[in-house]
Formats: structure tokens, C-alpha cells, sequence
């Protein structure tokens, strides 16, 4: 199992296709360097393509040319831009730093900065492919500009409400307008591990012509040999057909997200630059373990990495054969033994009884903590804030012939702080807190008499007397391995299994929950209730379709289709169920077409809400049970919600939608609620590239 993508170089060529491009370029002359032959090409497909250089072209640490002040040599450098992006066929110039004042080589020094224009330019332009330098490039400011990118993708995915309220949750690892976002990393000056090459042998000619408007970097250096040599170096793999090639690497919204930015640098093949924080503040991390060896050397080796270096680790071994802990490791580790193993809460007791530091924090040996986790939350731990935690990444690995495979990863766990929210249910991972030694003595021992759930009850009783922040970025990884035994060092969960497979889950879940009945009244759980279901709905003003992942799926396509929604209503007259299947073609943010000229149960219960003056109500299911499908294109008597069922073969669970009164399939990816409008509405629709 590894945590980087190292892949071998590719044998074949590739052509991205993309209708909305984005180009991040630090430097004037980046694009062209970095990826200029895949813009030609995407520029000849149709694609429209904004390019954003980031930073003023003053010349950075080299300086200007003799007898040429900065800001002269920048005003040159943009005009040479200019003519270099036209020759590639980009439809649009961002002279960010011209514009805002960041200057060249020092754009680590505005990085928020950076980082808001980054957000902007993905809300204003929407980009469904976005080409941005890789963070192993030598360059500060290829490194700021991928960082600004990663900073921009997280606050993306958290997101805002109308009033400018950061939403609390939100189970998906980036924002909906993301998850389609395709990131390509170009290399400039340091190769990396490409997983995706592109032929631009057809396109030397032209990439050269563009990298020679670059005059004032030309008289300086053999860009022009640098140009024409990596791309030749790439080819090596490829047909000798292929003479030039530029390689990639391919990222989605999700691995920002879900990594932190040495975590994903790592993930890319690279060698993150940790800089060590000294602190007169000790932490302790404790970590309980039973007869995972091999977990337990990878979890104490992610957080020897830590940045944070006043650490000491309270090793508790809950009964199992001894440990061993690497001699170099660079932390002090105090050791309790057990006998026997006594369970989950006298481990965690015990370390917190062993442990001498001023903050306390958790780390079981099958999960991982990111370089920058404990002096993340360090540095929270201040005015008056006893309690910090940061995002979990869940990521389920599964055996494969080469060893553990990561097979998904998730953050289902981000939400800021709430209470009442607290006392239904834990939504804060134990490894993503640290706390103060003050907040772990008010609030007393752990409750030896929980098996599990001991962590949830803890922090029940912490937030009663200590106030909690979140940190809303991915500094841990919760990590399930599949069908692993419990008892098997390679596989299964620390400390004897997976909680939820325990016989007992619901009665010990049920235990803490009337332990603390008295702390949530029927005022709080109601209003808890309510903001979990609003947490889960976009409505109104903020209902935006044009944020989900519609793409065009035929270059004939009249717009942008979801082509296989099932569509659920209520027929007035008799009460029951129908269900369909049917393209939903994008108009807006609010509106979708639907296509009802050929006879069908809908067009019929349509027509009569019509003939009545009334909104007919409709929810449009997306990623449905693969069985569902055969409901929606069967035209049977009765109620199909029920054939649904029938079909399944199983009960299947429904919930009642947030606008309406209708019922759809509780384990629905996505529910899109709306009504067919009474005034029967006509507008064209098509065309469906597919059927031409």
C-alpha cells in the first residue's frame, strides 16, 4: 500500500476534450512552456479558454534586464503575452498581476490574495478543465499559485449561504459546481510522474511560434531549447510516430479536498518542504493499539512527520505483544503495557493519565495524521478556545494482489461546531482533536463501562463546560480496511473490529444517548432536526443547476443534459405513484426542459394539472439503484413506487422530500425537486446528439 502516485509513464497517447478551460500561469510564458500544444488543441476543438497570469512579469530575483526598470520590463512582458496567447487561440487574458500588484517571485507573500482570485476565477468562469503548474516545480511561485488553487478549492466546497453564513456540512468532498472539474498539472522546470501524455507532435510548429513573441525571456534564455526538449524527453514511451509529447497529471476537486497540501505533494511523487515549529507548548498524542504492528509503524511515521515538534507519545498497548517503535523515531514515547486487553476506554484513560503535556490528542493505529495537524490546531488553541479539530478524509482500501488498495475517499465528517447536533450523534473523529489538559479535567475520566462510543460521550461532556472550533481542512486520515479479520494484522479496525459490526452498536449507541437525554430538550432537538434536513437541500435562491456535474455527452447536444433522472409523481385522480425515466435538458439555474410530445403516463397527469390550473409537483431522482431504471420504462396498473420495490426485492426505504410531499428512494445520490409549471409552458427542446 502507498500513499503516492508514482505511476509508470504512459505508453499511449491521449486527448483531453473540455468546453470551459482555465489556465493558471504564474509567469508570462508559462502556458506556452508548460502546456501549450494541449491549448492548440483544445483551442481547435471549440474549447473556450481563459488564461490567468498571476503574477506582474517584473523580473522577480533575476531582476529586470540592465537599463530597464521593473516596471518597464513588466509592461513588455504583458504586451509579449498578449501576442504569445493569441497565437495559441485563447479567447481571454487575466492580467491578474499586472492588475492587483503581485509581484514576480514573491507571490508566497499573498497568498490569500492569490487565493481569492484563484475562487474567483472558477465562480466567474466555471471551467470544467483546469490546467495549473505542479506543486514539485521548483519555483515559489508555481508552488504559491498550486497552493492558492488547493486553499480556493477547499473554501469552494464549503461554500456560502445568502447572508454570507459558511454552511455547516456538507457530505460531498468538494463543491457541486467542482465535481466535474477535471485539474491537469504541467511540469516547467522539474519533471514529475506523468500519468497522462499528450501527442503534440502536430502542434511543435505552432508552440514555437508562440514561445518566440516571449523575445525578452529568449535574450536571456534557451527557452526555446527548453520548450522543444521536454516535450521530446516525454515522447520517449509513446509510438515513434510521436515525436513531442507534454505530460500531465491528473487530479480532481476531490484530492484537494481530501489531502492536506503535503499530503497531496507527497501523493504527486514529491518530497514536501516541512519547516519544524518550536513550542514551549508540550502535546501529547496517545495511541492505543493491540497486534497491528504494521499499522502502528505507519501511523507513528506520519506523525514523526509532524511540523509541530513538541511532542511526546503515550504508546498504551491494550494487551497485545509488545511494540516496537523505531529508533530514530524523533519523539519521546512513554509506554503502559497491559496484561490483558481491557477495551478502548481504559486504553484511552490510561494515556491520559500517563501523559505529561499541556494539549492531549488522540491517534488510533490504523488512522494517520498529516505533517501540519498538530500545529494547525496549536495555534487554534488560544483566547478563551480549550477544543480544536480539523476534517478526516474517510478512505476504505481493499486487498488487491499487490497489497491494500485505496478504493474510495470521502469527507463526510466536515462541520463546524454544534451542540445539539453533538448529543444525536458524533460527527467529530477523535484523531481530527486536540484539546487542552483543562478541558479533559473538567470534564472527568473517559466511562470504562462503554466498549465503544467512548470518544462521543467524552466529547458530550467537554462541550458542556469548553468551547470547540473547527478547522475546516483535511489534516487526518480515517482509514477502514476491508474485508479484514479482526484479529488479522494486516486488515480489520484497531482494537478489535469495526464498531458498527458489533451486535450490541445500536443498544450502546442508544446508552449514550439517555445518558445525555437531559442536555437536549424538545426546543433543541427540533431545532437540530432542522438544520441537519436544511444542511441537505439547496432551495430556493440558492438552488443553482448549473452547479451540478451536467456535461455536453455529443457535440450535437443542444445543451447540457442529466439523461437518465427518474422522474416520481402523484397522480391527483387516484392517489397513486408513477414512476419515468426521461432527459432533463439545462436552461438555467431554475429551469430544466423536459420532453413530453411522446404519450406517456406523465404527459397525461400533466395535461389534467394543467386543465385544473395547478402545479403539478415532481422530484427527479440521479443515481438511482440500477434497478430503478426498469420501474421508469415499465408502463404497469397500480402504484409503481411499490413495483419498485417489488423489482428490488426488498423493502426499500423512502424519505419524504424537503418541498413536497413526495416519497423517493431513501439511497438516492441526488434529489432535484421542483413541479412542471400549470401554464404549460412550450419551448423547444433538442437537439439529443445521440439520436441524430
Amino acid at each position: 500500500m502507498t500513499g503516492h502516485k508514482r505511476p509508470l509513464p504512459p505508453t499511449a497517447a491521449e486527448s483531453p476534450v473540455a468546453r470551459r478551460v482555465l489556465v493558471l500561469a504564474p509567469h508570462y510564458d508559462d502556458e506556452v512552456l508548460g502546456c501549450g500544444g494541449l491549448i492548440l488543441q483544445l483551442a481547435a476543438a471549440g474549447a473556450k479558454i481563459v488564461c490567468a497570469f498571476m503574477s506582474d512579469g517584473s523580473g522577480g530575483v533575476e531582476g529586470p534586464p540592465e537599463g530597464s526598470t521593473r516596471e518597464q520590463y513588466s509592461k513588455r512582458r504583458k504586451e509579449e503575452a498578449d501576442e504569445a496567447v493569441a497565437a495559441l487561440g485563447i479567447d481571454s487574458v487575466e492580467h491578474l498581476g499586472h492588475r492587483h500588484g503581485l509581484q514576480d517571485g514573491a507571490l508566497a507573500s499573498s497568498l490569500d490574495q492569490l487565493t481569492s482570485h484563484v475562487e474567483s476565477l472558477l465562480q466567474d468562469h466555471q471551467p470544467d478543465l483546469l490546467l495549473a503548474p505542479s506543486p514539485l516545480e521548483v519555483t515559489p511561485d508555481h508552488q504559491a499559485t498550486f497552493r492558492a488553487l488547493h486553499e480556493a478549492l477547499i473554501n469552494r466546497r464549503r461554500g456560502r449561504t445568502e447572508g454570507g453564513e459558511e454552511l455547516a456540512s456538507q457530505d460531498d468532498d468538494s463543491s457541486v459546481g467542482d465535481l466535474a472539474l477535471r485539474v491537469l498539472c504541467y511540469e516547467v522546470n522539474h519533471p514529475f510522474y506523468p500519468d497522462l501524455l499528450v501527442d503534440v507532435t502536430a502542434e511543435l510548429d505552432e508552440v514555437v511560434d508562440a514561445m518566440s513573441h516571449y523575445r525578452s525571456q529568449l535574450e536571456r534564455h534557451d527557452y526555446m531549447g527548453s520548450c522543444r526538449g521536454l516535450r521530446r524527453y516525454r515522447s520517449l514511451t509513446l509510438p515513434d510516430s510521436c515525436r513531442y509529447a507534454e505530460g500531465y497529471c491528473q487530479l480532481t476537486a476531490s484530492d484537494f479536498t481530501t489531502r492536506s497540501p503535503a499530503q497531496l505533494i507527497a501523493y504527486l511523487g514529491g518530497a514536501p518542504s516541512l519547516v519544524a515549529v518550536t513550542s514551549p507548548r508540550r502535546v501529547s498524542i496517545v495511541v492505543r493499539t493491540y497486534n497491528r504492528p504494521r499499522r502502528l509503524a505507519e501511523a507513528l511515521n506520519s506523525l514523526a512527520l509532524s511540523t509541530y515538534r513538541n511532542v511526546e507519545v503515550v504508546l498504551v498497548n491494550d494487551g497485545g505483544r509488545r511494540p516496537e517503535v523505531a529508533e530514530d523515531f524523533p519523539f519521546e514515547v512513554r509506554r503502559v503495557d497491559f496484561a490483558e486487553n481491557r477495551g478502548r476506554s481504559a486504553a484511552a484513560q490510561a494515556g491520559v493519565e500517563a501523559a505529561t503535556g499541556d494539549c492531549v490528542g488522540f491517534l488510533d493505529d490504523d488512522d494517520l495524521l498529516a505533517p501540519e495537524h498538530l500545529e494547525s490546531l496549536t495555534a487554534m488553541l488560544r483566547d478563551g478556545v480549550d477544543v480544536a479539530y480539523s476534517d478526516a478524509a474517510v478512505v476504505c482500501y481493499e486487498p488487491s494482489t499487490s497489497g491494500w488498495r485505496e478504493s474510495s475517499r470521502r469527507l463526510p465528517y466536515s462541520r463546524d461546531f454544534d451542540r445539539t447536533i453533538l448529543l444525536l450523534d458524533n460527527y467529530i473523529p477523535f484523531h481530527t482533536v486536540l484539546m487542552t489538559r483543562e478541558a479533559l479535567e473538567r470534564a472527568g475520566s473517559f466511562d470504562l463501562q462503554l466498549p465503544i462510543f467512548e470518544d462521543w460521550d467524552l466529547l458530550i461532556r467537554v462541550s458542556r463546560l469548553s468551547s470547540f472550533v473547527h478547522l475546516a481542512r483535511t489534516t487526518c486520515e480515517y482509514r477502514h480496511f476491508l474485508d479484514g479479520a479482526a484479529d488479522d494484522p494486516s486488515g480489520g479496525h484497531a482494537l478489535g473490529g469495526a464498531a458498527s459490526a458489533r451486535p450490541d452498536f445500536e443498544t450502546l449507541k442508544a446508552k449514550v444517548l439517555s445518558k445525555h437525554a437531559t442536555d437536549l430538550g424538545p426546543d433543541a432537538l427540533a431545532r437540530a432536526v432542522t438544520r441537519m434536513r436544511r444542511q441537505a437541500v439547496l432551495a430556493g435562491e440558492a438552488a443553482d443547476l448549473t452547479q451540478l456535474p451536467v456535461p455536453f455527452q455529443h457535440g450535437l447536444d443542444g445543451a447540457p443534459y442529466l439523461s437518465s433522472p427518474i422522474d416520481v409523481v402523484v397522480d391527483p385522480a387516484s392517489g397513486l405513484y408513477n414512476v419515468g425515466c426521461r432527459r432533463l435538458m439545462l436552461r438555467g439555474r431554475r429551469n430544466c426542459g423536459v420532453d413530453l410530445n411522446a404519450p406517456s403516463d406523465l404527459k397525461a397527469i400533466y395535461e389534467d394539472a394543467v386543465q385544473a390550473g395547478r402545479p403539478l409537483p415532481v422530484s427527479f431522482v440521479l443515481g438511482a439503484h440500477p434497478i430503478d431504471h426498469f420501474t421508469g420504462a415499465m408502463r404497469a396498473p397500480g402504484d409503481e413506487l411499490e413495483l419498485m420495490a417489488t423489482l428490488r426485492g426488498a423493502p426499500m426505504p423512502v424519505v419524504k422530500c424537503v418541498t413536497n410531499d413526495l416519497l423517493v428512494p431513501a439511497d438516492a445520490e441526488c434529489v432535484l425537486e421542483g413541479y412542471l409549471s400549470p401554464e404549460g409552458h412550450v419551448e423547444d427542446e433538442g437537439p439529443y446528439g445521440e439520436f441524430l
